[in-house]
């Protein structure tokens, strides 16, 4: 089995536990994937025996995970907390010696574009190696926070000083669109990649 797909598996298991009367599209919407992938998964965990279906009436149906289900849920629980926490470690390691090294260079105060998982470890090493973290940005989650900091939209880098732009994103051609935009020396851009693929 795929990790992306265990991935699914597993939080079909944990939504149907939380909530077994939930529909194969609300289901899907939580998910984020199409309803014909739900539903397929959801076939698949009942052929497995981990999942039982219950009619209720009529085009109504309700999902219930059986003992093995609750077994392999909670086998995935833990599997996904060791995965978790082997990619924070590694993570941490990796962008710790990445910005020790930055600031061997003179770096000084940096700029931290991106949010998620990664970039919440990367604030925290940023700030472990003492470099100055004066700004977060996102074209996407501007409003909202960071670990407390509060994340901007990207045009603010025009009125911001910074030695560095640590980038944390997937999309490489949209950030560099923005970047550009501003008018910003890619020199100073630092990109980061996930040094272990999380499941």
């Amino acid at each position: 089995m795929r990790k992306n797909e265990s991935g699914h598996l597993f939080r079909i298991l944990d939504e149907v536990s939380k909530d077994g009367a939930l529909t194969q599209r609300g289901l899907s919407r939580r998910l984020g994937v199409a309803l014909g992938l739900t539903n397929l998964y959801l076939k698949r965990l009942g052929q497995k025996g981990l999942i039982k279906v219950v009619n209720l009436k009529a085009n109504r149906l309700r999902y219930e995970l059986t003992p093995s289900g609750i077994a392999q849920k909670t086998t995935m629980a833990f599997q996904y907390v060791q995965d978790s926490y082997v990619f924070y470690r590694e993570a941490r390691k990796s962008l710790t010696r990445t910005f020790d090294g930055i600031k061997s260079e003179g770096a000084r105060s940096v700029v931290l574009y991106g949010t998620g998982d990664l970039a919440e470890i990367a604030l925290l090493s940023l700030q472990e190696a003492q470099l100055d973290v004066v700004a977060v940005v996102s074209a996407r989650h501007a409003g909202q926070s960071l670990c407390g900091k509060p994340v901007r939209p990207p045009a603010s880098l025009s009125d911001t000083a910074y030695d560095r732009i640590v980038v944390i994103e997937r999309d490489r051609d949209e950030v560099m669109a923005a970047l550009g935009t501003l008018g910003v020396d890619v020199s100073n851009v630092m990109w980061v990649v996930a040094p272990v693929a999380r499941s």
